[in-house]
């Protein structure tokens, strides 16, 4: 409390960590069209006045030490997937945006007296999105804790370390009144083009939900902030967002082990079978097979020096 009054921030101050390279951010700049050579990192807060790699430096290098954790529960609260995200802070955010969505399945209803089926996201508009880039720009980087995704048959719930900076509400927050307790990471985020504009994450994820029956939830405790999105389809219940008897054809988003496969190439192209066997929990003959029968996986180089890459068709 004392911190956050003073003006003092973590991501300012110089990291214990001096070595650290950016090989993982300076890729994704690439490919977005932005410069992110060394002459940005003083303006960028990525090097202080003495030249020394600060915190935020530490948190966006290849070296950031901070996990983001993923789990996916099924009914009796058994691990159907655990995952742990590592790597630069920008490099997480963008593997855990796209794995989450694997698992924002939409259903697709037939509605009487219209041609088309309507087609609902379990998690709508950016909630979802929102939700994750939240927790991973207002965190509390100095607790000697992570962001964790976490995902129930019936919502999704989203923690991360640190309550609401400078003393906040949660009816702040959903009026947009908003401090950073690491705005620097907020600025980089945004320059990358994975914030819109600052300090309506919450309140897109309100507008999202808007004449739903199901609101989010926001708790607050002097440790931690936690987002709860109610799902719209909840798995093994009936449609609860229609009250007309109609019937239901779902069409859920089908998590295959090429999915997971490719999830895990992103994150180590060098990976071998045996290493994504044990990730995933298969056989090395069920992932060779799947490596096979996929167009979307392919092998490039020598066994001993080559890596994997993936022609993501939709990406493309």
């Amino acid at each position: 409390m004392i911190r956050d009054s003073s003006g003092w921030l973590w991501e300012n101050q110089a990291s214990k960590e001096q070595d650290l390279t950016f090989d993982e951010i300076s890729k994704i700049a690439k490919k977005k069209g932005l410069d992110f050579g060394i002459h940005k990192f003083r303006n960028l807060k990525i090097v202080n006045k003495n030249g020394e790699f600060t915190n935020l430096g530490l948190l966006v290098s290849d070296q950031n030490p901070i996990e983001v954790k993923f789990a996916v529960y099924d009914r009796n609260l058994d691990f159907k997937v655990k995952e742990e995200f590592h790597g630069s802070i920008v490099t997480v955010a963008d593997d855990v945006l796209k794995y989450a969505e694997l698992f924002n399945a939409t259903s697709a209803k037939i509605i009487p007296g219209q041609i088309s089926r309507v087609e609902t996201k379990s998690y709508p508009g950016a909630s979802l999105r929102e939700a994750i880039l939240n927790a991973i720009c207002h965190a509390e980087y100095f607790a000697p804790s992570n962001i964790k995704i976490e995902f129930f048959p019936d919502k999704v719930k989203v923690t991360n370390p640190g309550n609401i900076y400078n003393d906040g509400t949660v009816e702040d927050i959903k009026n947009g009144i908003q401090s950073f307790r690491n705005p620097s990471l907020v600025l980089l985020l945004n320059k990358l083009g994975y914030i819109e504009n600052y300090g309506t994450g919450i309140q897109r994820i309100l507008e999202a939900y808007q004449d739903k029956k199901l609101q989010p939830e926001f708790y607050v405790s002097k440790s931690y902030f936690m987002v709860t999105l109610h799902s719209l389809n909840p798995i093994g219940t009936n449609d609860t967002q229609n009250d007309t008897q109609n019937d239901t054809q779902n069409d859920t988003q089908k998590i295959t082990i090429v999915d997971l496969i490719k999830n895990e190439i992103r994150k180590n192209p060098s990976i071998t079978r045996e290493e994504l066997a044990g990730k995933l929990s298969k056989s090395k003959a069920t992932i060779t097979r799947a490596i096979k029968n996929s167009d979307e996986i392919k092998f490039v180089g020598s066994s001993k020096t080559g890596h994997w890459e993936i022609v993501d068709k939709k990406e493309n």
